[in-house]
């Protein structure tokens, strides 16, 4: 079982969501790497080699879910997506079938956030374990 605490790429462009984010997962023991945009993101991701990814659905530059399919060609990580609009089901369905572990609606209690990135991270760990 390995020592250090899992790394989490959150990418938001909404700087206090961001903190938010970090500051959560930080407490909870993980270890946070930031990025706001989708450019970033993918230097970050090729930097830290993450465990897992959280990403904003609505990014400046990319869309999540195209940025979630491009940074799994650099690193299998699962990801979390997560959506401060209005999000339909056809909408969140997408974002599932195109790779994401699972899907966040903004506002979320923390205590959420950190339950889901745990259900995930458990998930995958045991995918791999049986593998």
């Amino acid at each position: 079982m390995p020592t250090s605490s899992p790394t989490i790429l959150v990418v938001d462009d909404s700087e206090p969501i961001l903190s938010l984010e970090k500051r959560v997962l930080e407490r909870a023991g993980f270890t946070v790497v930031t990025a706001r945009t989708g450019e970033e993101a993918m230097k970050r991701a090729a930097e830290c080699s993450p465990d897992l990814f959280l990403l904003d659905v609505v990014l400046p530059d990319v869309d999540g879910v195209i940025l979630l399919q491009k940074l799994r060609e650099v690193t299998g990580a699962p990801a979390v997506l997560v959506s401060g609009k209005k999000t339909t089901g056809a909408e969140k369905a997408e974002g599932l079938e195109k790779g994401a572990d699972d899907y966040i609606a903004k506002p979320f209690a923390p205590s959420v956030l950190v339950a889901r990135v745990r259900a995930v991270l458990r998930r995958t760990r045991r995918r791999s374990e049986e593998r």
